[in-house]
């Protein structure tokens, strides 16, 4: 993960809005710097977790280790530092089955976008969960995402967030777009 105290020149230059919801973007950059209302990290991505709390201060650390329940639980925290308004810590539990899969993206969607819904912020970043070392099918976790944001047509601004240095990521996320607009416009 890049340094917290860089800028991602990618952050600025490699946005795509997806034409199909204006309110879609994908982005590569660092999911600590974007300018949302909520940050959402998965709990079992212990690297994102950690990387993510070492940006957030001691301050949002000591909240973390107060309010971690168990990973099957999740977290909101405050966060003064970064310039989102909040992180929210959600647990996912990943399938190799594709069925399961793709519900548990979608639960795990669902989830925050509700969160972020009820505490009436408009904006969101998504890592690409399931990207790393669960060893998924990307394009599979790719599809899925954008699928069921675009499926549900959530009144929100939504961002996915891909490192920098994953390329393949951010070209699946490319892909699933393309074929999103191909399935729309036949």
């Amino acid at each position: 993960m890049p340094n917290a105290n860089t800028l991602c020149i990618t952050d600025v230059l490699q946005t795509i809005d997806f034409p199909v919801r204006s309110n879609v973007q994908i982005r590569k950059g660092d999911l600590t710097k974007q300018k949302v209302d909520v940050i959402v990290v998965c709990l079992s991505s212990d690297i994102l977790r950690e990387y993510v709390l070492q940006a957030a201060g001691s301050d949002v650390r000591k909240q973390y280790e107060k309010g971690k329940r168990t990973t099957d639980q999740a977290l909101a925290l405050w966060s003064p530092v970064l310039p989102c308004q909040q992180i929210l810590f959600l647990p996912w539990v990943p399938s190799q089955h594709d069925v399961l899969l793709e519900q548990s993206i979608r639960e795990f969607i669902a989830l925050a976008i509700q969160y972020v819904l009820d505490q009436n912020y408009t904006s969101v970043a998504f890592p690409a969960i399931g990207c790393g070392r669960f060893g998924l099918d990307i394009a599979f976790i790719a599809a899925s995402m954008y699928h069921h944001i675009i499926i549900e047509k959530y009144p929100i601004n939504i961002t996915f967030v891909i490192q920098p240095s994953h390329q393949e990521v951010f070209d699946a996320f490319q892909r699933a777009q393309g074929n999103q607009m191909s399935a729309v416009s036949q």
